[in-house]
């Protein structure tokens, strides 16, 4: 999994809130894994 959050503040700076993302990145990981055995080859 990724996580990526993004802080939103107030005028005076402070945190108010978080908005955040959560992406399932196993079908990435699996064509990252074979490119690099492709290049290995």
């Amino acid at each position: 999994m990724e996580i990526n959050t993004i802080p939103i503040c107030d005028a005076q700076g402070k945190v108010t809130h978080v908005l955040g993302t959560l992406q399932d990145i196993t079908e990435r990981k699996e064509i990252e894994v074979t490119y690099s055995n492709y290049m290995k080859n």
